[in-house]
């Protein structure tokens, strides 16, 4: 019996949902665990950014958007979760060293003394010939014992300076341990099969860039 072919159609409309078209052989068990399979991942990559994430959608509520701009210190001001209170928590966004190919970004949060303690650090490339935003480190260090979004505050960080500077494309590269959470912020694996400890290049689907747009229209951290 020769192997199970299963052609799997999707057409992408306007508004980022996905329609199936699943077609594969009857009387098949294996090809109809992959059509199970597919038809979850389907599901998936059709959510939308809030409904993959709670913490992204908590972050872009009204509860958590706070006047743009920098504050006296030349800090970009924006919000992070507290995990004790579930409320808003000011952070602190500012470069530490700009240059036209690298950027290097820390996020701070204001101790009981009113002193910056970075909490989280952004670094990446600009590739300026293909337009796009390269991979570099991001860290939150220990800091995620106390506070969530610190992650998601950084991604967004660096869509937003590729905004600015008009590109359609970032990419990120990513540990196994934290594939799931990129994948929920909307970044997609570039190639299929990675061995279990390998390091995985990502990008920013189509479809969750333009979301992003629209989260950040409503809630940015950088000037626009």
């Amino acid at each position: 019996m020769g192997i199970a072919k299963i052609v799997l159609n999707l057409t992408v409309e306007r508004n980022g949902r996905f329609v199936q078209s699943l077609l594969c052989p009857k009387n098949n068990i294996t090809a109809l665990r992959h059509s199970a399979t597919l038809k979850k991942d389907i599901v998936e990559i059709s959510k939308s950014l809030t409904e993959k994430s709670e913490t992204i959608k908590k972050l872009f509520s009204s509860e958590f958007k706070l006047p743009q701009g920098m504050n006296e210190d030349g800090y970009y001001v924006t919000s992070i979760i507290s995990k004790k209170t579930g409320k808003p928590v000011k952070a602190y966004i500012r470069p530490k060293s700009l240059d036209t190919k690298y950027e290097e970004w820390y996020m701070c949060i204001k101790d009981s003394k009113g002193n910056y303690r970075k909490v989280g650090v952004r670094e990446f490339g600009i590739d300026w010939d293909n337009n796009t935003i390269t991979s570099g480190i991001m860290s939150s260090n220990s800091a995620n014992k106390h506070y969530s979004g610190i992650g998601v505050r950084l991604h967004q960080l660096g869509i937003e300076r590729m905004m600015q500077e008009g590109f359609e494309n970032i990419q990120i590269c990513s540990t196994p341990k934290a594939f799931p959470f990129h994948s929920k912020c909307g970044f997609i694996a570039k190639e299929k099969v990675f061995k279990k400890a390998e390091e995985r290049p990502m990008q920013l689907s189509e479809e969750s860039l333009i979301q992003w747009k629209q989260l950040i229209r409503k809630q940015p951290i950088l000037e626009h």
